[in-house]
């Protein structure tokens, strides 16, 4: 298996934070982890231009993802520059991440359905349906537009379906095994079928280093209930349209099959909009 070797030493910061250890199976999802709030900052408030690209609720949900990302990833340190971003629709979130993140070297990749796929039924991502019409190129090329070809640090959009066993994962990505920094994914786990994050958490696993980090931002359940009730509204809506989908629960869906892929959660960080974003670390093989 060919390996990505990294040309020099690549450093975020610090480690901080507390020693992540082997659990058995069942003991994190049993273990209450902390909801860190979120502090609004002045940015916040600033408008978000619109784009005739990328979906609006991906322009302003980018800003505070890219800042709370940088908080976290401040307090690590690792090994080499790979970052992984699952799922990365118009490129939206991968414009931001790539000038607020220049140490890093980016593989962005998206779900190419078969055939057409209605903009109400996109199968991956809210704001990338305008480029599911089945044109591999066309949609990774939304990518690049704003990724490769105008960042020395983002490498060409792969296709990737993430439902799929890890052999069937792009060479590109699977070559990182080991070695990522960092490995992101943002709305995705609520809009698709629940072996799309049993794949994400399962390459988590496989493809971060000793101190890299898995983060996944979106709406989650906490402890088997809803957030809100707009929440509870919008996951009836979501499974009317495709009974695979629905928001998944932090401690009793998320948690287990974490760890059953050598992950434990470090962190859960509120989000505007009632998201959360999930901070895993490696702490054992995968079982």
């Amino acid at each position: 298996q060919n390996r990505v070797e990294p040309a020099t030493t690549f450093r975020i910061g610090r480690i901080v934070g507390a020693r992540v250890g082997v659990r058995t199976v069942g003991a994190m999802a049993s273990t209450k982890i902390p909801v860190i709030g979120y502090t609004a900052s002045a940015d916040d408030a600033a408008e978000v231009p619109a784009s005739p690209t990328h979906h609006a609720s991906a322009m302003r949900n980018r800003g505070p993802i890219t800042r709370k990302l940088k908080q976290i990833m401040a307090g690590v340190q690792v090994t080499s520059p790979f970052a992984v971003e699952v799922a990365s629709g118009t490129g939206c979130h991968l414009e931001a991440f790539a000038k607020s993140f220049p140490g890093l070297v980016w593989q962005p990749s998206e779900y190419i359905p078969e055939g057409i796929v209605p903009e109400s039924a996109a199968s991956s991502k809210i704001g990338a349906a305008r480029s599911f019409d089945g044109d591999r190129d066309r949609t990774l090329s939304l990518i690049d537009a704003v990724g490769a070809k105008a960042n020395s640090n983002v490498q060409p959009a792969v296709a990737l379906d993430a439902s799929q066993p890890w052999d069937s994962w792009a060479k590109e990505v699977r070559a990182m095994e080991g070695q990522a920094a960092l490995v992101f994914a943002s709305n995705v786990t609520h809009i698709s079928p629940w072996e799309t994050s049993q794949g994400i958490l399962s390459a988590g696993g496989k493809l971060l280093g000793p101190s890299g980090r898995l983060i996944i931002y979106g709406p989650f359940k906490k402890n088997g209930k809803f957030t809100t009730k707009s929440n509870e509204q919008f996951d009836t809506s979501l499974k009317g349209r495709d009974p695979r989908w629905g928001y998944r629960d932090v401690e009793s869906d998320i948690m287990p099959e974490a760890e059953r892929n050598g992950l434990t959660l470090l962190e859960c960080h509120e989000m505007p909009a009632n998201n959360f974003m999930l901070t895993f670390a490696r702490a054992h093989p995968p079982l």
